[in-house]
């Protein structure tokens, strides 16, 4: 599509003009332009008319996933949060393109991540099968850590306070939108484990690793695919019991609630006198403590 081909998109203000009489065709000459102004301007268009009817763009899907490398990241977010309002519509819509989105889960700007966790996450919910063949990929964006993108930057000791706190905003919303986008590929590998265990037991030692992350909702995720692994084939994760038991010493009750109904499907006796420790420890929610007990005599009794 050459430049010329978009002529008058810049001319478009979707707050002016109805978006359902704004020209399909123009906007996706917009975004299909070799000239950034055109393709940035087009993107804003297609959002405006996403957030006003998600129908009115869902003849574009296929020209917006075509721009997953597009190298401006006010395009990419535009785009992206047009397929998420798509998304929540109904996920079908792109269903078929959550390779790209995970993709894009591990991007280098932390706001185009937490933006395709935003159009993931309603697939994951009603699809998660569609995810079963990227296990693997989903459990890369997982394991990456968080980066501070202040790092190595010493603000002048005489900065002015405004500065200083700019410059902690910057690093707070980088880390929250990686740890979003983290936290969404977790529950989408818990999703596609509930529905299909198979499909992640050959990522049994994988999900172990995960169980001492700093974040609780990768942990409690973590714990919690190895409960249906273990639930669907024992055996796929004996190997994991020391792991498992290891949580025992976080303060996060979902990720030991999940630990614990993942060693009574294991079945280990190692497990055992942890669980009763568990079981006995005053400081623990009662329901934890209930379960733990209740799990080990079930172990026990084999």
């Amino acid at each position: 599509m050459t430049t010329g081909d978009a002529d008058g998109i810049r001319d478009v203000d979707p707050t002016e003009t109805p978006p359902g009489e704004i020209d399909l065709d123009l906007v996706r000459a917009g975004l299909e332009s070799e000239n950034n102004l055109d393709r940035t301007q087009a993107a804003q268009v297609v959002s405006t008319m996403a957030a006003e009817d998600p129908a009115l763009v869902e003849p574009l899907v296929p020209t917006l996933v075509g721009l997953f490398d597009d190298e401006r990241t006010v395009v990419l977010k535009e785009v992206l949060f047009a397929l998420s309002v798509l998304a929540e519509d109904d996920p079908d819509h792109v269903a078929d393109d959550v390779g790209g989105l995970i993709d894009l889960l591990d991007h280098d700007v932390p706001l185009i991540r937490s933006v395709a966790a935003r159009a993931l996450r309603p697939v994951a919910v009603d699809r998660p099968a569609v995810f079963a063949a990227h296990v693997d990929d989903l459990l890369t964006v997982v394991e990456r850590p968080v980066e501070d993108p202040t790092e190595g930057y010493e603000p002048d000791p005489n900065a002015h306070s405004a500065q200083v706190r700019t410059i902690n905003d910057v690093r707070d919303k980088a880390e929250r939108r990686q740890l979003a986008a983290r936290a969404v590929a977790a529950h989408v590998v818990v999703a596609v484990a509930d529905r299909d265990a198979a499909a992640v037991t050959d990522h049994v030692d994988r999900l172990a690793d995960l169980l001492d992350d700093d974040s609780p909702a990768v942990t409690a995720a973590a714990a919690d695919a190895l409960a249906s692994v273990a639930e669907d084939d024992p055996d796929a994760a004996a190997g994991v019991t020391d792991a498992l038991i290891g949580t025992f010493d976080s303060p996060d009750d979902p990720t030991r609630a999940s630990a614990v109904a993942a060693l009574g499907f294991v079945g280990d006796e190692a497990a055992v006198e942890p669980l009763r420790e568990l079981a006995d420890d005053d400081e623990a929610d009662e329901d934890l403590r209930e379960l733990a007990a209740e799990t080990a005599a079930f172990v026990e009794d084999g």
